[in-house]
């Protein structure tokens, strides 16, 4: 055995299903090629024993994703699973001025990695830590955020609709429910619940489109761009 594919859920980390495939399958030793978020979903590569080795190979692999935009919020993760920090009610979002927009992403950028994420820094004292550690205690202004070369290749619009709150809340709830470990979920769900009770009646743009990209591209970083491109507010609804 070399090579195993397997689909993440949501709420699943690539941890987690390491170590469950290494003790049903007995194995000595594994690793995966890639992180995907706890909130996202999609096909990930587990190299086993001595096949390990040559995981440099898969590392830069492109990828290619299909993500949906919940526009109107924004969170400190870039995704459902963070706090919020703004809401903005946007009945005439310019959708077809957005999906114009989407197609001028293609090619080569400068990506600064979201606050949330697993890339580590170092303040100027000698202390490296992930991202998401310096975001977690607020100390992210110790640091320089780091960035990559990225490159998208395609961006192809799906589909849009308008998603009551209420579907917006049951979705949530039941994806950050469903996690393992401390992902800050009670106080996250409790911000959603409060803006759901003060807004029940309102309604929501979710955009969906799907993109080729380069390794080491983050969905949610595209999402702040778009959303601040048109003065607005959206975070990373569904990866896959």
């Amino acid at each position: 055995m070399s090579i195993i594919i397997k689909q993440k859920n949501v709420s699943e980390t690539p941890g987690e299903m390491a170590n469950q495939l290494k003790k049903t399958l007995k194995l000595n030793k594994i690793s995966y090629c890639g992180k995907l978020d706890p909130m996202s979903r999609g096909i990930m590569l587990f190299l086993t024993n001595d096949y390990c080795k040559k995981q440099e190979q898969f590392l830069k692999l492109d990828k290619i994703y299909e993500f949906e935009i919940l526009f109107g919020f924004k969170t400190d993760s870039y995704d459902i699973l963070g706090i919020i920090e703004q809401m903005k009610i946007e009945n005439d979002l310019d959708i077809d001025s957005i999906i114009n927009y989407t197609q001028s992403l293609i090619g080569k950028h400068q990506q600064y990695f979201p606050p949330f994420s697993s890339i580590t820094a170092m303040n100027d004292e000698g202390l490296r830590k992930p991202l998401w550690w310096w975001s977690k205690y607020n100390r992210i202004h110790e640091i320089r955020i780091p960035y990559k070369e990225i490159n998208i290749y395609s961006m192809e619009f799906i589909s849009s609709e308008k998603k009551t709150f209420q579907d917006i809340i049951y979705t949530i709830k039941n994806k950050i429910n469903s996690l393992k470990g401390d992902f800050r979920q009670k106080e996250i769900i409790e911000l959603w619940e409060q803006k759901y009770k003060e807004n029940q009646k309102q309604s929501f743009h979710v955009l969906k489109f799907k993109t080729e990209v380069s390794s080491g591209t983050y969905i949610r970083s595209i999402i702040q761009n778009i959303a601040t491109k048109y003065n607005t507010h959206g975070v990373a609804y569904d990866i896959n």
